[in-house]
């Protein structure tokens, strides 16, 4: 309101001073378009759209943090992309086995994780693969273990998370 009533306030002053000092008319003009082109925002409060996004607990990509917010890569990546897209990403922690029944009512919008499309192409609509992953062994360079047969006999551990 108050940036309206100064633009229309420009104008008036720049009419008036037009025919005594053309470049303090074109300067106040200038200054009026400038302040007029900085309200409009302040009164546009248009809400986004929501997508509310499933996942399940699975650090790094999604999980709470200490704050009791929705933290990590996959949240980042989901907000980020839905900010260029014009909406808002609105996650919801979800029991994965129920991901199904959820997208049939509506509960959420969409899952997004740690989820292999392999075997799955026809039951979903997929965006595609944000990422790629895949699973290695390693073993001290002095090893004579060269593949996955070579590990026969041997004894292993196996990890889930592994900060490198």
């Amino acid at each position: 309101m108050k940036v309206t009533a100064l633009c229309l306030v420009g104008a008036v002053l720049a009419a008036l001073l037009k025919k005594s000092s053309p470049e303090l008319a074109v300067l106040l003009a200038l200054c009026g378009a400038l302040l007029c082109g900085c309200g409009q925002r302040e009164t546009e409060t248009e809400e986004l759209p929501v997508l509310v996004i499933g996942s399940d607990n699975y650090e790094p990509y999604f999980y709470l943090d200490e704050n009791g917010a929705y933290a990590g890569i996959d949240v980042e990546i989901a907000t980020a992309a839905c900010e260029r897209l014009g909406w808002t990403a609105s996650f919801q922690k979800i029991n994965w086995q129920e991901k199904d029944a959820l997208l049939e009512r509506g509960d959420v919008d969409c899952l997004w994780g740690s989820f292999s499309m392999n075997g799955r192409e026809d039951c979903y609509r997929w965006a595609g693969p944000y990422m790629y992953s895949r699973q290695v062994v390693i073993v001290q360079a002095s090893s004579d273990i060269y593949g996955l047969g070579d590990l026969n006999g041997k004894r292993i551990a196996a990890g889930t998370v592994l900060n490198a």
